[in-house]
């Protein structure tokens, strides 16, 4: 019998967000499903360390002290000579950055797969054009077409591009219902509708156009309580905000919460107001618990959200259109319960076993014929 293969995933992220989950649902499903061997290179002391001990995932706690580390990569390097791994899978930026020094200081080998999860361009700088091009990065997987639309033109080698959209555990979500939590925490009255974003606070989610969507509301006579479910580098500007237009009683930040799925399921609509956005995997949690969506139509998100199918779209910063769907949902039973139907069968297209299937067929075609040219190429 052949040995499983073997792959070390490579996360330099301190605090849990979307791509944390993802990798988190990659790992499992890979084990659960196709046997591989794997381990996690993470941060020390990382949220992501801390969910490994406690699932039983093999990992190795890493220190990482800035964005170039030399220190970072060698550890890495060790990482994946302890596991003998025959891939290198680098799930952000900085883990980028870590495992093509690891492969030009240090000697580690395999092919590296660049996880790319954000729709914007890459810098032009000498260094970062380096690692994107550097000859063992062997492939690059976009969560969405649109990422990989930006990155085409801009890297040596395109055909290393691959699209892998993000995926949803549907058993996390599937029979939990609405239990009050949210509610009864916040104090808020029966009937009242209860609108909330699932994201970190960061710039790209544009929290302030989801301030001035409640503004708007608000002003309008709609009694609803608006949520921000996570936290960030952003909380500071958005309480600001939320001073500053009276709404201190009216939109709450509840800080990062475990228990995403029931919080979901109190929602009456996920506003999701990004300017940018590599695909929106919070989007596939909103259908998979049957809450109507209204989203921009920023990066990949319209490769999830069908404009009245399954959710309604608008324009980047548009407070308005925003304003007027979320009020359209509310106020339009017929439209809600289409919009939740058309979600859940949506969603269905997006489940992690699809996207770990997708991702195996990726790491057979780096030892398929890759790994030879990567392994002489440093």
């Amino acid at each position: 019998m052949a040995r499983p293969l073997s792959v070390l995933h490579v996360s330099s992220a301190r605090t849990w967000r979307g791509g944390e989950q993802q990798l988190a649902y990659l790992y499992q499903q890979l084990e659960a499903t196709r046997g591989i061997r794997q381990a996690i290179a993470c941060a020390g002391g990382s949220e992501l360390e801390r969910t490994c001990r406690e699932r039983g995932y093999r990992h190795v706690p890493v220190t990482r002290r800035g964005a170039v580390d030399p220190l970072f990569a060698r550890g890495v390097a060790r990482a994946a000579a302890g596991l003998g791994a025959e891939i290198v899978h680098a799930h952000d930026p900085h883990a980028h950055t870590a495992s093509v020094l690891a492969r030009a200081l240090f000697r580690c080998q395999g092919p590296i797969a660049v996880h790319r999860r954000v729709d914007f361009g890459i810098k032009r700088d000498p260094f970062t054009r380096w690692k994107y091009d550097h000859p063992s990065v062997r492939r690059i997987v976009c969560v969405s077409e649109a990422i990989a639309r930006i990155l085409r033109p801009a890297i040596r080698d395109p055909a290393r591009l691959r699209v892998v959209h993000d995926g949803v555990d549907l058993a996390r979500f599937a029979g939990v219902a609405a239990d009050g939590r949210l509610r009864r925490e916040y104090g808020v009255p029966a009937g009242v509708p209860m609108i909330g974003n699932v994201s970190a606070l960061a710039d790209h989610k544009d929290y302030p156009t989801f301030v001035e969507v409640a503004a708007r509301l608000t002003a309008r006579g709609v009694a609803a309580r608006f949520f921000a479910v996570g936290e960030g580098e952003e909380r500071p500007a958005i309480e600001a905000a939320i001073r500053a237009r009276g709404l201190g009683e009216r939109v709450f930040l509840t800080g990062f919460r475990s228990d995403v799925p029931a919080l979901l399921a109190e929602l009456d609509v996920l506003l999701f107001p990004s300017k940018t956005e590599g695909l929106g995997s919070t989007v596939l949690d909103a259908f998979a618990s049957g809450v109507p969506v209204v989203a921009t139509a920023a990066g990949g998100i319209p490769e999830l959200v069908v404009d009245g199918e399954c959710g309604l779209l608008a324009p980047v910063r548009d407070v308005e259109c925003l304003a007027e769907r979320v009020a359209r949902v509310l106020r339009e039973p017929g439209l809600r319960a289409r919009l939740v139907e058309g979600g859940r069968r949506r969603v269905e297209r997006f489940s992690i076993g699809r996207m770990a299937d997708e991702m195996g067929s990726v790491y057979e075609e780096l030892l398929g014929g890759g790994q030879a040219a990567a392994t002489s190429a440093s």
